[in-house]
């Protein structure tokens, strides 16, 4: 009984082996033409079809002027003047010869052999197409044309289910708007999309490109690059860690080790995110957002949570705004704010948000700072609302002070040339002899005052109106300072590193007193 059942489960299992390997069997091609010769001499195990031949294997159509069918192997040969291979409705091969493999369903086309499908042609001397996988693979050189772009390379795999084509050594992409050379690329031409691995360069009029992996939409215009990316257009260079751009809306993003600069002046800016809209004439930066304006030997470094710029229509800077935490660090001067604005059209900068000035040994303070520009040089600084200039004279123990509603400083040379207070001008100076030994400390209100500066420092004051005043030895105790005195030392950025250092500096409020008539 054991020995029966045995025996009927390797009969049924033989059949399905047999049923199997049957399964498996293609078949074979068929082949019709004017004329069909048998040589064995000449030809062993072939027949020969000659005039008007057509082909046929699972499908798949072909015609050719001269057939050399070998039916056990179940191959064949085809020659003439143009070699026709419809794989489908929607691809087709075109060649001088072909040898086609019935079993391996493996077609290889010689002499300027096109494949075409709906979407793109492909030009090669020598291709080979893999019915069962697809996909045609070229190593002598080819080209790709369709609508928008014609890519060239030594080595190439064009996938007709998915329209990907691969390319390897010497890759290059011919775009009306750019050219584009690597040594990696994926193209869809479905899509119309490059994807890029590897170093690869790109060319425009107006730009280069630089990057080692990202992809581009030709049809769309809309591009991402991956990795260290460099961007030249005109007189500007961009890098990033990632970086993407829409040319039809003049856009980008860029995130991650962003840097920007104008290389003709060398000012640039770095931050961890930057954003441009060229319709819209902006751009900002943020995240350890940084500004570097060079200066000769000497940069001005500027920060703030956010750095928004507004251009015109030619990308010229019109105006600039800095809000949150600004801090700006210079060899010569120093300063921080809640928000700073510049105007490039009237060269106008202003600090408000409990602004902060420190210039050499003076610290500036005020409700609203503006600074008036001309040709890159510093000429005018208003101090407006409760303005306050304390300079050091020894070891933050003793300070030079004058206050008033507002100052009106004037420079020459980047530096103090004389300053006007009013109204209510109050001042308290510490007078020295030529071995900067203490004279005596004069304490004086007016309702005008100018202040002459040296070298950076007060030099001489000159009291107008409404004049009172007294001199003697140095106070003790608060009486050595103004009311409304702050030292604010501690907020000053010392190195250009210190602009990333946030504080907390919340102005002290004056109870400003009104006016009298006792005070007229």
């Amino acid at each position: 009984m054991m020995l029966r059942i045995i025996r009927r489960f390797i009969a049924v299992a033989a059949c399905l082996c047999c049923g199997c390997l049957f399964a498996q069997r293609t078949a074979p091609i068929r082949c019709t033409a004017d004329l069909l010769q048998f040589d064995n001499d000449l030809f062993p195990d072939a027949r020969m079809f000659t005039g008007n031949v057509e082909f046929s294997h699972e499908g798949s159509v072909g015609y050719a002027d001269t057939v050399f069918y070998y039916e056990k192997a179940n191959r064949l040969e085809a020659f003439g003047k143009e070699v026709i291979i419809h794989i489908n409705d929607s691809v087709h091969l075109y060649g001088h010869s072909l040898r086609y493999d019935g079993t391996t369903r493996t077609a290889v086309l010689d002499g300027n052999v096109m494949l075409f499908d709906n979407h793109s042609v492909l030009y090669t001397d020598l291709l080979t197409f893999y019915r069962s996988e697809q996909y045609a693979f070229y190593d002598c050189g080819g080209r790709i044309e369709n609508d928008s772009a014609v890519l060239t390379s030594q080595c190439g795999y064009y996938y007709t289910a998915t329209s990907d084509a691969y390319f390897r050594r010497e890759v290059h992409v011919q775009h009306p708007e750019f050219t584009l050379d690597a040594d990696t690329l994926r193209y869809n031409t479905r899509e119309e999309k490059v994807y890029f691995s590897g170093p690869t360069n790109m060319y425009s009029d107006s730009n280069s490109i630089y990057c080692e992996e990202g992809w581009y939409a030709t049809r769309t215009e809309e591009a991402v690059f991956y990795g260290p990316t460099r961007i030249y257009a005109g007189q500007y260079l961009l890098t990033a860690d990632t970086l993407f751009y829409d040319h039809l809306h003049d856009a980008g993003k860029a995130w991650s080790n962003v840097f920007l600069q104008d290389t003709c002046e060398k000012h640039h800016v770095t931050s961890d995110y930057m954003e441009y809209d060229g319709q819209r004439c902006y751009a900002f930066a943020t995240e350890k957002a940084l500004a570097v304006y060079v200066q000769d030997d000497d940069s001005l470094f500027l920060h703030a949570d956010t750095l928004w710029v507004t251009l015109d229509s030619n990308r010229h800077l019109q105006s600039a705004f800095c809000h949150e935490h600004v801090r700006f660090y210079h060899s010569q001067y120093q300063g921080r704010c809640g928000s700073l604005y510049y105007s490039a059209i009237d060269s106008l900068a202003e600090m408000r948000d409990a602004p902060l000035v420190w210039n050499d040994s003076s610290q500036f303070v005020a409700d609203t700072f503006r600074f008036f520009l001309q040709q890159g040089e510093l000429r005018e600084l208003h101090l407006l609302g409760a303005a306050f200039v304390s300079q050091n004279v020894w070891e933050e123990q003793s300070f030079n002070q004058v206050k008033g509603a507002s100052m009106y400083m004037y420079f020459k040379d980047n530096n103090p040339e004389y300053m006007w207070i009013y109204p209510n001008a109050v001042c308290l100076y510490y007078m020295e002899d030529n071995d900067s030994a203490l004279i005596g400390v004069q304490r004086t209100s007016a309702e005008r005052m100018k202040v002459l500066f040296e070298e950076g420092a007060f030099s001489e004051i000159l009291f107008y109106q409404k004049i009172k005043g007294t001199f003697g030895p140095e106070e003790k105790g608060d009486e050595r300072f103004l009311p409304g005195f702050q030292w604010l030392e501690p907020y000053r950025p010392k190195e250009r590193s210190a602009v990333f250092i946030p504080d907390n500096y919340i102005p002290a409020v004056e109870q400003r007193q009104p006016e009298t008539d006792e005070d007229e």
